[in-house]
């Protein structure tokens, strides 16, 4: 329930409110219509396999065979992330590449060694993770005492406190104007979700 609620508070959350903020500054904004279109068709897929298990309840199949059709599901699912990353970062590059810009920050700034950006990715997963501990334990007994159903906290709440800093940097490159990467942004999150995350759960 958390990872569907995940995928939409993203694009209905995120998404809006970088055309809606980003549109009060802009007349009008651009965006890559085939790296949106790509992204939505392998979106759609996901969603058509995630949609497929489910209408087994409304079938005479017997149990085992629904596990199996789930798992078979999983693993086509699961096969789809690789190959979309080879299309995108191989065989269709110039699809996801964007236009030049003028950078308008004045000097450069350093990139990081790959040794430091591995120990950071590391600190900020187990970060985020007693952080996830800690808002779960918290949201308990908020549930209990405004009588909030469990689906609605697996399919809205944790997920909207979840996608705080999605919102966040989606707004911002919404209001520098670059509202492709915005877009790739929070789309490439929801395949990645869809993907990856689901079929291993």
């Amino acid at each position: 329930g958390a990872l569907l609620g995940s995928i939409i508070c993203k694009l209905l959350c995120v998404v809006g409110f970088s055309f809606l903020l980003g549109g009060f500054r802009y007349k009008e904004q651009s965006y890559s219509e085939n790296t949106v279109h790509t992204c939505m068709n392998v979106l759609l897929l996901a969603s058509a396999c995630v949609l497929l298990p489910s209408t087994v309840a409304y079938i005479d199949l017997p149990a085992i065979q629904a596990i199996y059709l789930s798992r078979y599901i999983a693993i086509i699912v699961a096969c789809t992330y690789p190959l979309y990353l080879w299309f995108q970062l191989h065989t269709h590059k110039s699809l996801f590449q964007r236009e030049e810009f003028e950078d308008e920050v004045e000097g450069k700034v350093e990139p990081m060694s790959f040794k430091s950006l591995v120990l950071l990715v590391v600190f900020l997963t187990y970060l985020i993770g007693e952080c996830s501990d800690a808002l779960i334990d918290g949201i308990e007994p908020l549930t209990m005492r405004f009588g909030f159903s469990q689906l609605f906290v697996g399919l809205v709440l944790l997920p909207l406190v979840n996608s705080i800093g999605e919102l966040i940097q989606g707004v911002k490159l919404a209001l520098k104007n670059e509202m492709d990467l915005s877009l790739t942004v929070t789309i490439g999150s929801c395949l990645q979700t869809a993907l990856f995350m689901i079929p291993l759960m």
